[in-house]
């Protein structure tokens, strides 16, 4: 009889321990949109923004590398941002094709990962060591902006939360 209430506790210890886990991330979250607020409301210049905002992503995600590429009505997308390992050169030839994985979400616009990635890329992807990655829109009612591409070297790096996070974060930065 002990030993079943010993198991029981050692249950309910376990899932307070769980939930206490996830509040502290969401807590941890919130904080983060706060701080990504505060800076679209203090930053005048877009670079130094876009920058801070990479930077804030790749750590929210953990991820490899973090980019948002702009784009002027559809055009060539113009890496903006970037934070993380070094960036292949050959990355923003690689966006600009018109099947690639970043247009396809620009026009979508919808989140994308590596299985929505073409055989070319992903083969571009694994010779830089990266195994998963997400692209999520950045728009506004009328105008598709660009994409933040997020990059990791582990395979299937991205929850379901996080890509929730990285839109939310995709908003505030689009409506910006």
């Amino acid at each position: 009889h002990l030993g079943q209430m010993l198991d029981e506790k050692e249950a309910i210890l376990k899932e307070t321990y769980l939930t206490h886990t996830n509040l502290a991330e969401k807590y941890a979250f919130s904080y983060t949109l706060t701080l990504i607020q505060q800076f679209l409301l203090e930053e005048m210049d877009e670079n130094n923004l876009l920058a801070r905002i990479t930077d804030i992503i790749q750590g929210v995600l953990g991820s490899y590398s973090c980019a948002i590429f702009t784009s002027e009505k559809g055009q060539t997308l113009t890496l903006s941002s970037f934070s993380g390992k070094t960036l292949p050169s050959s990355l923003p030839a690689l966006v600009n094709k018109e099947d690639s994985l970043v247009r396809r979400t620009i026009l979508a616009q919808t989140i994308r990962n590596e299985a929505s990635a073409s055989q070319a890329e992903l083969d571009f992807w694994a010779k830089h060591d990266i195994n998963s990655l997400i692209a999520v829109p950045l728009s506004t009612k009328n105008n598709n902006l660009g994409v933040i591409l997020a990059t990791s070297a582990q395979r299937f790096s991205f929850n379901r939360e996080q890509q929730e996070q990285l839109m939310i974060i995709a908003n505030q930065v689009s409506l910006a």
